[in-house]
């Protein structure tokens, strides 16, 4: 099984679809960059197999360590999706159990083909009252009412993007973009050059 740094080992799972899930010890499904989920093989407990079953968002571990927020998961989510239509594409034989074979080359690394880099910015906007809260991004941080009206407009756009509104969807793009180049080049997280807490799973 592929093992975590610090207190944050991993362990064998067991679930009622019979599968062995390699968890962390806060019970989150370890993946690979692909997203898909790892279980022991039947035949040998110590291999590793990446089955045609993704899991993202809070319940997933990838090896970028993610923390647990929405700008993130969304992210996690559509390189998911996009997997799951690759291996759609495929033929029976190459989409068998393991979900690699000839195809696995094609399938989406997060984060490194939605974000660019290897790692995916911090955003959060947190409420603390009507007129105050806190707006992050990476190591800035920012309070009082500007974070209040900036958490305003994000709702309320996000609203709009979610019912199919142009404006919501130009707003989210515009800035899901913006946020992506920022972290990549001038405002990088103070993580951007230290090991991910995850250690690299080994590829057959």
């Amino acid at each position: 099984t592929a093992s975590m740094g610090g207190s944050n080992e991993t362990q064998r799972g067991n679930n009622p679809s019979g599968l062995a899930l390699t968890l962390t010890l806060r019970q989150n499904v370890i993946v690979k960059n692909t997203l898909q989920v790892i279980v022991a093989s039947s035949e040998v407990p110590s291999a590793q197999e990446y089955i045609s079953i993704f899991a993202c968002g809070d319940v997933a571990c990838p090896p970028s360590g993610d923390e647990k927020q929405a700008f993130q998961a969304e992210l996690q989510g559509i390189v998911a999706a996009r997997n799951v239509l690759q291996l759609l594409k495929t033929s029976a034989r190459e989409s068998s159990r393991s979900g690699l074979g000839a195809n696995f080359n094609k399938l989406y690394r997060y984060p490194q083909d939605i974000a660019g880099s290897n790692h995916v910015p911090l955003v959060f906007v947190l409420s603390l009252g009507k007129h105050d809260g806190v707006l992050g991004f990476n190591n800035i941080h920012i309070h009082g009412p500007m974070a209040a009206i900036v958490k305003w407009i994000l709702e309320y756009t996000k609203v709009l993007h979610m019912q199919g509104d142009l404006l919501g969807k130009l707003f989210w793009k515009f800035g899901d973009e913006t946020a992506l180049f920022l972290s990549r080049t001038i405002l990088p997280p103070l993580t951007a050059g230290s090991d991910s807490p995850q250690q690299q799973i080994k590829e057959d």
